[in-house]
């Protein structure tokens, strides 16, 4: 009986032990776009990376994966769109997606496996498009891990910019102060002819852009300007915007959007004494916003 039981005991070691990798190894796969915000015939270029890698054994010189994409939104993706990082080498099909990688090093750490470049088509009518990798999957030399599957999701807007950050909620930020109409229409791509209204809705042909004014596109897309550190909404940086930034880090009048934003000096996603220290030294022209 004791015998039988020390078998057991023994059986039941070597089976807990064989199976705890299956659930220790694994990672998972990160998707970093170049731009979340794209227009329609533009390039958005991902990087493609592990996360959380832990495989064990000598670390992996191999991954594949399948690259999910919709096809009516973006161009088809070819050989020479995939660029390995790392010393990572490529092969692709581009009929099933499946995408192969290839290191002459043993990785041990996370690592960017390659970056895809994707062209949106001309005309697009959507609002955003989700790109996936799916079945991610590398091996220690001794067993086949499987990875967690990545996405990222880009938004197709009318409006793109090269000096200002246009987010999902078709608001605009990084307008400097004392910005005029000009400068605001040279500064955006796309929209057709573009028309700048201002906080309480009248359109402004001239002279400087405030928060809260609008950007319309041609075909009726709206934009909201947020304009840094221009808390009353008239364009310039001045001691009345610093005094209503004071009352409302002391909560005795708080802003709202987007004027809580414009408040946001240091752009941390918050507004707090920081800024206001930073206020204080633009108006003076210690630094620029």
């Amino acid at each position: 009986m004791k015998k039988t039981i020390a078998i057991l005991l023994i059986l039941l070691i070597s089976i807990t032990f064989s199976t705890l990798p299956s659930y220790a190894l694994g990672f998972t796969i990160s998707m970093t776009p170049d731009k979340n915000v794209s227009s329609a015939g533009s390039e958005v270029t991902i990087t493609i990376s592990t996360n959380n890698l832990n495989i064990g054994g000598e670390g992996m010189s191999v991954f594949s994966c399948f690259l999910e994409y919709d096809k009516s939104v973006f161009e088809e993706i070819t050989f020479e769109d995939i660029k390995g990082l790392n010393n990572w080498s490529v092969s692709y099909n581009n009929e099933t997606g499946k995408i192969l990688l290839d290191n002459s090093n043993f990785i041990t750490t996370d690592s960017d496996l390659c970056t895809i470049t994707f062209k949106l088509k001309s005309d697009l009518e959507i609002e955003n498009t989700e790109i996936k990798i799916t079945s991610p999957q590398t091996s220690n030399n001794q067993i086949d891990i499987i990875g967690t599957d990545g996405a990222v999701t880009i938004y197709v807007k009318q409006l793109t910019s090269d000096i200002y950050e246009i987010d999902e909620s078709n608001t605009i930020t990084g307008v400097p102060p004392n910005s005029s109409v000009d400068e605001i229409k040279e500064n955006l791509n796309g929209g057709g002819e573009l028309v700048i209204l201002d906080k309480d809705g009248n359109q402004i042909t001239s002279g400087e852009v405030g928060t809260g004014s609008t950007v319309k596109t041609e075909s009726g897309e709206e934009y909201t300007i947020i304009v840094k550190g221009d808390i009353n909404g008239d364009g310039k940086v001045t001691t009345t915007d610093l005094s209503q930034l004071k009352l409302h880090v002391v909560e005795s009048t708080l802003l709202k959007d987007p004027y809580l934003k414009a408040g946001d000096i240091n752009s941390d996603g918050n507004v707090s004494i920081t800024d206001v220290a930073q206020l204080k030294l633009a108006i003076v022209g210690s630094i620029e916003l």
